[in-house]
């Protein structure tokens, strides 16, 4: 089930129950978060005192009663301290069935929908959830008749990971599942710049230069170092990684030559807007 019928059958059993009188169902949630479904973050800062929040999406979950769905649910929590959120994040596990009771019904906030934890009731026994989670949790590889395998990440599941030849050099090529559009639309597209490789590499230079030399001069240079011309600033550059995602929207890593002190370079833009920006 995904998010529009949920949404459908959800406002068809709020109406039966105002018809008929009956009291809701409690608001009880058991699902299934991938390995890197947990989170938590400082939220703000007054004062001496903060908010914490423990996070945790559901790839699969199941209202109490209700029909498996296989839409994201953010789950969220406002908790006191940072020793709380500890406590949060050692508790709950991912991979498994776990248990929720929530502070209202799951709304949707964006592709997706969101709720408030009321309380975490512990692990749970859901073979169906189970079985639907397996295939998105552990996606099989996806084999391109051109660029070969491309392996799921473990602790990122949407993420393909493979290799291909850019410009007669082997470099790591990624596939974002997420979002519209297949895995052959993001091989595709991979494919496209690799038929005007020259162009893009030189667009791609460009940004590179253009957004982040003067911060590098500016601000990371050491004042021993001497500035550095064009081609032997550009040539410090190592080319990692290439990222294709939804809507023909591209990314290139690169290793920063030591820089930025080994932070990465990401220079990104759209198969029909070209390259728009760089950053590390």
């Amino acid at each position: 089930m995904g998010l529009r019928n949920w949404l459908a059958g959800r406002r068809n059993s709020a109406a039966t129950e105002r018809q008929s009188g009956e009291e809701a169902q409690p608001l009880i949630v058991t699902g299934i978060a991938g390995p890197s479904g947990k989170f938590g973050f400082q939220s703000s800062l007054e004062g001496d005192s903060s908010d914490w929040k423990f996070g945790v999406t559901l790839a699969v979950w199941r209202m109490q009663g209700g029909a498996p769905v296989a839409t994201e649910l953010r789950l969220e929590r406002s908790l006191p301290s940072q020793a709380a959120l500890t406590r949060w994040m050692d508790t709950v596990p991912t991979g498994c069935p776990i248990r929720f009771r929530l502070a209202a019904p799951p709304e949707p906030s964006g592709t997706r929908l969101c709720a408030v934890i009321a309380d975490y009731l512990g692990r749970n026994s859901d073979d169906e959830l189970v079985e639907l989670a397996a295939p998105i949790l552990h996606p099989q590889p996806f084999v391109h008749p051109q660029l070969g395998q491309f392996n799921a990440l473990p602790a990122l599941p949407s993420f393909f990971e493979g290799f291909a030849e850019w410009r007669g050099k082997k470099v790591r090529l990624t596939l974002d599942a997420d979002g519209n559009g297949t895995l052959d639309d993001r091989a595709a597209a991979f494919l496209t710049l690799c038929d005007h490789a020259d162009r893009w590499q030189a667009m791609v230079e460009d940004a590179a230069y253009e957004h982040l030399f003067e911060v590098w001069d500016d601000n990371w240079r050491d004042e021993a170092e001497p500035s550095l011309p064009r081609a032997a600033w550009l040539a410090r550059l190592h080319l990692r990684d290439i990222t294709v995602s939804e809507d023909d929207h591209v990314s290139f890593e690169y290793d920063d030559g030591d820089l930025f002190w080994g932070h990465r370079i990401s220079v990104f833009g759209t198969l029909e807007g070209g390259i728009t920006g760089a950053t590390i």
